[in-house]
């Protein structure tokens, strides 16, 4: 017997649900969405407008890759969510 899973996404990763439900090797029996962005009821969900995919693909590397998303911003935007970070 295949144990079920509740899948919880996070972010841009809610917009993939429908396809990682599809893919499980397990049931998935509930999918908890935390602060993150919904698929479309119907039909193809983008993943990001055309405009934010040139910038992301401006932000790659020559690899393809982007850098770590705290790097996506200025540090003065970043901050204050590592109050710690300094000590």
């Amino acid at each position: 017997m295949t144990t079920p899973v509740v899948l919880v996404a996070h972010s841009n990763a809610g917009r993939l649900v429908p396809v990682v439900v599809q893919a499980s090797p397990r049931p998935v029996v509930a999918s908890v969405f935390v602060d993150a962005a919904l698929p479309e009821r119907r039909g193809p969900t983008p993943g990001a407008t055309a405009q934010r995919l040139a910038v992301l693909r401006g932000m790659a590397g020559d690899d393809g890759r982007l850098p770590p998303w705290t790097h996506w911003f200025d540090e003065a935007q970043v901050a204050p969510l590592f109050p710690n970070a300094g000590g």
